[in-house]
């Protein structure tokens, strides 16, 4: 069956100083939100809750602050379990936070809610936030076995990046080893990660000396279940584009987005699926061969896929014309 993919025409402005989006979303249809907003003092993290029903994203009326810094990720699995990454506001110290998503008495888990119900949805902060590691630019993937992985830049000139596998117990991470080198052949930056419920693993990074970014696959090892296991013989290379983010389903589809550095700094898309490598034993990604514009004038993209083939994508705008100074949201389908 060939693969193919469809852009919705939902466009949701969010926040006026929303920036540094990142989004997750589940098998279930709920979605988390998390950015960073300005303040005269500080840079404080807020998320909003939101559902990908049959006809669009509902999100939540509110707006919650969880903690001080900025370029926050996320990732949640169907638990509702999620683990958030972020910059300090000062200096290099990566921290982390583990939450659940909680709602009201009045939710039945076996409907879509209503927008009062979406409005009792919170997320319960399982302890303060824990010290990851120094560096910049965090990414971070949780799956259903609460298996997650962490890997943020590092060294000089920030082009090597570390990362870390271990396992959500109750209110932090349980590391399974030391922090390790992402990549042994490339120098990279501004990492993304991807593990799913089988284990399997994307990456996509930009290249540490110039614009381009390139993705490489694999999973984790059978033998080490701290490390990854990753075919870097199979680097896969996409010219003048910058910061991709990746998200994997359990069937081996595969969605990434990243803008490119050609005038307006448009976003791109693209796609593909997960095979078996004869010779590597690895899984490999089959990547359409071409990109797919999906909004002109923004920036740090990204994305989630789920298992119904549903994807959902946030960015922040760079128009300065009011009603632009926002987040935007669209969402897909393969």
């Amino acid at each position: 069956m060939t693969l193919s993919a469809e852009f919705s025409s939902d466009v949701f402005h969010m926040n006026s100083n929303g920036q540094y989006p990142s989004i997750a979303m589940n098998n279930k249809g709920w979605i988390v939100q998390v950015y960073h907003i300005e303040t005269v003092l500080n840079l404080r993290l807020r998320y909003r809750i939101g559902y990908l029903g049959d006809h669009g994203v509902i999100w939540s009326s509110n707006h919650m602050t969880f903690s001080k810094g900025f370029y926050p990720r996320v990732s949640m699995n169907d638990e509702g379990l999620l683990v958030t990454v972020f910059a300090a506001q000062v200096g290099r110290r990566i921290w982390y936070r583990v939450g659940k998503l909680v709602f009201g008495a009045t939710y039945a888990h076996n409907k879509p809610p209503n927008q009062q119900e979406l409005n009792s949805a919170s997320i319960q902060w399982k302890g303060s936030k824990v010290l990851l590691g120094e560096g910049r630019n965090p990414t971070v993937t949780l799956n259903n076995n609460k298996t997650v992985a962490a890997a943020y830049d590092n060294g000089y000139l920030y082009i090597t990046t570390k990362y870390r596998i271990g396992d959500v117990n109750e209110n932090r991470i349980s590391w399974r080893g030391k922090v390790k080198d992402l990549l042994s052949s490339q120098s990279s930056k501004h990492a993304s990660i991807a593990i799913n419920n089988n284990n399997q693993t994307v990456i996509g990074f930009s290249n540490g000396y110039d614009r381009t970014i390139h993705f490489v696959s694999g999973r984790i090892s059978l033998e080490h279940d701290d490390e990854l296991v990753l075919d870097e013989s199979r680097l896969t290379p996409s010219g003048a584009n910058y910061q991709p983010v990746v998200s994997i389903n359990d069937k081996g589809h595969v969605v990434a987005v990243f803008h490119s550095l050609a005038g307006n700094l448009r976003l791109n898309f693209t796609y593909g699926t997960l095979r078996d490598d004869s010779h590597s034993q690895l899984p490999v990604v089959q990547w359409q061969d071409r990109y797919e514009e999906f909004a002109m004038n923004g920036y740090h993209a990204s994305i989630a896929l789920n298992n119904h083939q549903k994807f959902v994508t946030s960015h922040k705008s760079l128009l300065t014309v009011p009603i632009h100074r926002s987040i935007h949201n669209h969402i897909g389908q393969l």
